[in-house]
């Protein structure tokens, strides 16, 4: 699964993850690639190797539960919107909001569910407005 960030507007793509290097480099606005690694190295490399800016996402509690609540007050401020697409609204629907130590993070209702495109707008969502950490320097060495 992996997110991808163009110049002219933020957009999540999702599809098969062998399919993701090829539909990637069909855009020539492709800023940032925003993915977890777990089954999604390979396609990594070759976007690397293309030059395209590439964000590690592991999907673990820590990072999920606030890329989770993001979406949500992004949809709820009306920040995000989109244009009805059938795809995101099924994987909308199959999400649910799960407990975890760490918060709630968004989940499949059953094992069965496909919710790869609501989780690929999270990723996007957390990489585009999360604040980027600022570097403190604590003394020389």
């Amino acid at each position: 699964m992996a997110a991808v960030r163009y110049i002219a507007r933020s957009s999540a793509w999702y599809g098969p993850v062998a399919t993701a290097s090829t539909s990637i480099q069909t855009s020539s606005l492709v800023i940032e690639v925003v993915a977890d690694p777990w089954r999604f190295q390979q396609s990594m490399l070759e976007l690397a190797e293309r030059g395209i800016s590439l964000m590690d996402f592991a999907q673990s509690n820590a990072r999920m539960g606030p890329a989770s609540e993001r979406l949500h007050a992004a949809i709820v401020e009306r920040r995000l919107t989109h244009r009805d697409d059938p795809a995101l609204n099924a994987h909308v629907r199959q999400a649910i909001a799960r407990d975890t130590p760490r918060g709630w993070r968004l989940d499949n209702a059953k094992s069965r569910d496909n919710i790869d495109a609501v989780v690929s707008l999270a990723m996007a969502v957390e990489a585009a407005e999360a604040p980027t950490p600022t570097v403190e320097l604590i003394g020389w060495i």
